[in-house]
């Protein structure tokens, strides 16, 4: 049980169109689930795509997806037993204080990264139309250069790609019960308002991108310094350009080394991003107790029993103190969200997502259900099935290790799987 200091209020908030409904109380469900069906059938019925049109940043990295290894059985170079947890890891690193440590590293697969590009290539995936402006380039690249040849994903998924500079690089440690990434971000910190506009043409036609979009997704704001710039310029230049309501999703991606004041300065910016353009803050649990750490409000979330109302609740707190229009969180077992539907009322949904206890990856799952959440935004379905669909492209992506299509998804979505107990949870 993790504790989120949340505190309720009951404060006015921006309002903006789109469906909502009467989503509140636990809307989970299993294959049966009213959510889900309805969002497979809205998506497989949807006539255009258009709604879902992006534009995503800032970030990118090369992810090397690896293994720890704990044991080897024998000479075979490809057998071995990897460290399978956490606290394993923990445990191993702490019996090595005062000594040293060999820890082997197994790279099972290298792939495009960056929480920018992972969300822009799975929406692509889905059939939006995505436009991506980041860091994807070689090193030394400048703006303009050709992308690294690992992110022609994205172009084959069909989005067009600014490169703004040189990719970082992660090395993505990854364990049955979580991840630990380990980032060498030195190279993308190049990223800026400049060369945003450098890459993409100037001013005006950064303007034409964003109207061309219906939804503004800026990922990673703890690695990139500039992001904050880049927020407001958004806000007091070139939405106010722009034709046609906008939505903006926010991935803050781990605030946990950033300052109280310049998370505080963050939220003040985006609350300015808000009254331009409806924000969506999309967190993770640590995330969220952050959040919650900052503004100094209580509440509970229970991520051992999993009652996915717990998750709601706390994005209705955090999203009134934080004065933002949308807040969702997620964990590996679901989320829960809450919009404001007028000024003077709140939505909120929490659904049971389809976990896994033995994922095939877990790097980039909370990209992927960032990209679901805004294919969902961007299609205008209600609130509910918008979680669905998040947890939907996430659920399947850990399944399979890549990105779904459409017809995938919504087949995933009609046959959702029961989540799965793990073993000390069985009666």
């Amino acid at each position: 049980m993790s504790e989120l200091p949340i505190t309720q209020k009951n404060d006015s908030a921006p309002t903006f169109g789109g469906p909502s409904g009467d989503t509140s109380g636990d809307t989970s469900g299993g294959a049966s689930g009213g959510a889900f069906a309805g969002a497979a059938d809205a998506i497989a019925h949807a006539d255009s795509l258009s709604g879902a049109a992006a534009f995503v940043g800032f970030d990118g990295c090369i992810d090397s997806i690896i293994r720890l290894v704990d044991s080897r059985p024998g000479d075979d170079p490809n057998q071995f037993t990897p460290i399978r947890t956490l606290a394993d890891f923990a445990q191993r690193i702490a019996n090595a204080s005062g000594r040293s440590a060999n820890i082997e590293m197994v790279v099972e697969r290298t792939k495009l990264g960056g929480n920018g590009p992972i969300l822009a290539s799975a929406l692509a995936k889905l059939g939006a139309p995505v436009t991506c402006a980041a860091a994807v380039g070689k090193p030394n690249a400048l703006p303009g250069d050709p992308p690294h040849p690992i992110y022609n994903e994205l172009k084959e998924n069909g989005a067009q790609l600014f490169n703004l500079g040189p990719a970082g690089a992660t090395d993505a440690c990854e364990f049955d019960d979580g991840k630990i990434m380990l980032g060498k971000n030195i190279d993308f910190q190049c990223v800026s308002w400049d060369r945003l506009l450098k890459a993409v043409g100037g001013a005006d036609a950064f303007v034409q991108q964003v109207n061309n979009a219906r939804i503004i997704a800026t990922c990673n704001w703890t690695m990139l310094r500039a992001m904050g710039e880049i927020w407001e310029r958004l806000a007091r230049e070139i939405i106010p350009r722009c034709q046609g309501a906008k939505r903006v999703y926010v991935d803050l991606a781990d605030p946990a080394k950033r300052s109280d004041a310049d998370l505080a300065g963050a939220m003040s910016q985006l609350r300015e991003l808000d009254a331009a353009s409806p924000v969506t803050l999309g967190v993770n649990i640590a995330e969220a107790a952050r959040l919650a750490q900052l503004v100094g409000v209580s509440t509970r979330i229970d991520e051992e029993g999993f009652a996915p109302e717990s998750l709601a609740d706390a994005a209705a707190s955090l999203r009134a103190a934080l004065r933002l229009s949308e807040l969702v969180i997620h964990n590996r077992r679901g989320a829960g969200a809450a919009v404001a539907a007028d000024s003077e009322s709140v939505d909120r949904a929490a659904l049971a997502g389809p976990f896994i206890n033995d994922p095939v990856i877990s790097t980039g799952a909370g990209d992927h259900f960032g990209a679901g959440w805004c294919f969902g935004l961007g299609l205008g379905l209600p609130l509910d099935q918008r979680l669905a669909c998040a947890v939907g492209v996430s659920g399947l992506y850990v399944r399979t290790g890549a990105s779904p299509a459409r017809e995938e998804l919504t087949n995933f979505l009609r046959t959702m799987p029961e989540p799965e107990v793990r073993e000390h949870e069985i009666p």
